[in-house]
């Protein structure tokens, strides 16, 4: 059985980069996606990103000539969903092919060790003796002196609500002291 550090689940941009975060830092890091790599990124054909955020992540930068790369342009014009407030935006923006583009970040990540396996089957998560899988639900109750099942429902009402539960949940996970837990065969 391999063992990893990390395990991220998606193998698009953000599981991808953050990926990479990780391995730069040490950590055995492996990305699993249930899709075949060829199709991680066709749900959409195009994006746009900063052309700054090039610079601010170290990601490669691309530009003409590459495969990924569609145009750039320099501003940009938004406004609210009613077509209220407009707004222009002054500073570069580049369009790529989101596939190529998650193939790129893959190459990119591997050079720092990361790994990939795609085509994945979820079956279920190994839990520990206590039926808890990261424990933090549990750690935080404990900490407070309260119910677990409170803390849980707070916390589901938190990720129901726009999704910070998940990022704190995860924050608090790799920064909370307990005992290792295997999660992935």
């Amino acid at each position: 059985m391999r063992e990893f550090d990390i395990v991220i689940i998606g193998a698009a941009t953000a599981g991808s980069y953050f990926a990479k975060l990780m391995a730069e830092k040490g950590f055995s890091t492996l990305v699993i996606d249930a899709l075949p790599e060829k199709e991680i990124g066709k749900r959409l054909t195009v994006f746009h990103v900063d052309s700054v955020y090039f610079d601010k992540t170290g990601i490669p930068r691309l530009g003409e000539g590459d495969p990924e790369y569609i145009t750039s342009f320099d501003y940009t014009m938004c406004e609210s969903a009613y077509g209220h407030y407009p707004k222009k935006t002054l500073y570069p923006f580049t369009v790529f092919n989101l596939e190529r583009f998650n193939h790129h970040l893959h190459s990119w990540s591997k050079r720092f060790g990361v790994q990939y396996e795609f085509s994945t089957e979820f079956k279920e998560f190994i839990f520990d003796e206590n039926k808890k899988i990261c424990g933090v639900c549990a750690g935080v109750a404990e900490y407070f002196n309260i119910d677990p099942t409170i803390v849980r429902l707070i916390w589901a009402a938190f990720t129901l609500a726009g999704g910070s539960g998940i990022i704190i949940y995860i924050i608090a996970a790799l920064i909370m002291d307990d005992s290792p837990i295997d999660v992935v065969n």
